[in-house]
């Protein structure tokens, strides 16, 4: 993910900075974009989520689009069920740091006494509890499906890595799944300490920096199944693996002309596709890129350039044969929005809200009262701030600027405090 100062520190989402795969988490001063996919804790009232998007039903057929550059592109996109994507299954340094929309509610975990963690729902609704026993210490979670996951450090490890496939050296962790009733884990497995890693029809996905480029391992770390990395074309500069949606393994080609490719495999037949390629920016404004990001959502394609002095957002709407820009200018960073709004930050760090339809931009708030470095979640009603370092508060600001809520004060038991701050909770 990209990270900028607390004054302009994603990547992050969706990046969200990006892992090192290409995959963008909008991480600005340590702030990010929510995860909008994943599902529900075993134990909680939360239903399977309700749809955002369904099965977007394109033209199968290629059609011609007009680039940010006046060139005639080709656009192959199909049909996409944007809700059948992957579910992240992260690396958090502390427990605080996790955060996950799902259904469009926002949940989030804070460490007890006596080794006990409970899971929150938006403004402080408690999901259930659970310990982690002495011995392991608590790495990474995730919402899939019916069941809470968390990620485990074995505390008498002695830090070696293991050959997972071919050379591929990792160090390895376990997989535990939460019981809510007994307030304990259940070890299922074990696992790469990897952040490139994702749920996915019942399977983990772990994307390499090597090749193959992605492992698929059954639930209890085994792998089953590999994909190489694409062949390299000529112009190639790196081919990067950023998602899986829609039975379909999605990368970019990023080219030495400065082209990028967007591309993508089936999981099923091994077709290999391209979706669409442009030159980002143009002339004196596309230097300083460092990356650039394609998101399938359900008003069309959107993507998001990273450059060294902000961010800049361009959009093909589903029905429309024309690339177009989201606003004339650059912004600190875009969030992830909802199907209303699209929110980014500015430079002097005032949050504001762009009207899908519209256009038509809005301030929200000066987030004069954010002290530290924090990521951000947005649901339909409003956004999550939570603070990565320092006291850890987490506040809630509606979309309309008037109210501001603090939903966690910061108040930390004190003899986790440093393992807080050590990386460890």
């Amino acid at each position: 993910m990209k990270r900028i100062p607390i004054l302009i520190l994603f990547s992050i989402f969706i990046c969200i900075c990006i892992c090192c795969c290409g995959k963008k988490e909008n991480y600005i001063s340590g702030t990010e974009a929510a995860v909008s996919s994943g599902v529900t804790g075993s134990g909680m009232n939360v239903r399977e989520p309700v749809s955002r998007s369904a099965i977007i039903s394109t033209q199968t057929k290629p059609r011609l689009i007009i680039d940010n550059l006046g060139k005639k592109r080709k656009l192959n996109i199909g049909n996409v069920d944007t809700d059948n994507r992957e579910t992240p299954l992260r690396l958090y340094n502390s427990a605080s740091d996790y955060r996950q929309v799902v259904e469009d509610h926002f949940y989030y975990l804070r460490k007890g006494h006596d080794g006990y963690y409970t899971l929150y729902q938006d403004k402080g609704r408690e999901q259930g509890s659970f310990k982690v026993d002495e011995g392991y210490s608590f790495s990474g979670c995730a919402l899939y499906k019916d069941k809470f996951y968390v990620m485990l450090d074995d505390d008498n490890d002695d830090g070696n890595t293991q050959d997972i496939y071919d050379g591929i050296e990792e160090g390895m962790g376990k997989l535990a799944v939460v019981d809510f009733t007994e307030k304990k884990l259940n070890i299922i497995g074990n696992i790469p300490q990897n952040p490139n890693m994702s749920f996915y029809q019942d399977k983990i996905f772990f994307f390499t920096l090597a090749d193959p480029a992605v492992l698929i391992m059954d639930m209890k770390g085994t792998v089953q199944k590999v994909i190489s990395n694409p062949e390299k074309k000529a112009g190639d500069k790196d081919i990067l693996v950023y998602e899986v949606m829609d039975g379909k393994i999605y990368y970019k080609r990023i080219r030495k002309g400065k082209e990028t490719w967007f591309c993508r495999l089936d999981l099923e037949t091994g077709e290999d596709v391209e979706v669409f390629r442009y030159k980002p920016g143009s002339g004196r404004a596309s230097k300083g890129l460092d990356e650039v990001h394609m998101y399938i959502e359900k008003e069309g394609l959107e993507f998001i350039e990273e450059y060294e002095t902000g961010e800049m957002m361009y959009s093909i709407p589903w029905g429309k044969n024309r690339m177009q820009k989201r606003l004339e200018k650059k912004v600190a960073s875009y969030l992830s929005g909802n199907d209303k709004y699209i929110l980014y930050l500015d430079e002097d760090y005032e949050l504001y809200k762009c009207d899908r339809k519209t256009k038509k931009e809005a301030l929200i708030q000066k987030l004069s009262f954010i002290e530290d470095e924090s990521y951000f979640a947005c649901t339909g009603q409003g956004v999550y701030i939570q603070e990565t370092i320092g006291e850890h508060r987490l506040f809630y600001q509606d979309l309309s600027g008037k109210k501001t809520e603090t939903i966690w004060d910061g108040e930390y038991i004190e003899e986790d405090w440093e393992d807080d701050l050590c990386g460890s909770s």
